[in-house]
């Protein structure tokens, strides 16, 4: 009788776990079009701090929504309140894209209706009264916002 060498399908190798970041550019949302680029912004010391932005395009559901992702800083509540007066530079993306969608079901770009959602990836905890504070402050722009920190980024890497 003769070993057999494992394979990569016989081997125990945990895929790698995914950090926030993954979360944002690769895995969530991974059933519609996204359009994305970096978003520079100066915080209150002077230092840049480069925001993710990414469009998202559901084609099937005919609307359009929008996410950030804010890295490490101390200013994250800052970083965030500053964007809920930038959600046109993600709906920009998508002028480029003329349209999407399943053979025989293409949808114009033009046709998509923003949501009005917006998702919040921050590497930095914000607390219950700045998820409050920033709550309001979207709603005042006719926003819903979602936050996506710590505690979604646990909950994701503990699911199979």
């Amino acid at each position: 009788m003769s070993a057999i060498p494992p394979t990569a399908a016989t081997s125990s190798v945990a895929p790698p776990i995914p950090t926030l970041a993954d979360l944002f550019s690769k895995q969530d949302f991974s059933n519609v079009l996204r359009a994305n680029t970096d978003f520079p912004i100066t915080d209150q010391k002077g230092k840049i701090l480069v925001i993710k932005v990414q469009l998202y395009l559901d084609f099937q559901g005919k609307n359009t929504f929008v996410g950030f992702y804010v890295p490490h800083t101390p200013a994250v509540f800052d970083a965030c309140a500053y964007l809920a007066d930038h959600c046109d530079i993600p709906l920009s993306l998508g002028k480029n894209v003329p349209s999407g969608g399943r053979v025989g079901e293409i949808t114009k770009y033009e046709d998509l209706v923003f949501s009005g959602r917006v998702y919040l990836y921050h590497e930095d905890e914000l607390s219950d009264s700045q998820k409050g504070k920033l709550s309001d402050l979207y709603a005042s722009k006719h926003l819903e916002v979602k936050f996506r920190g710590t505690q979604y980024w646990l909950l994701m890497v503990k699911q199979p």
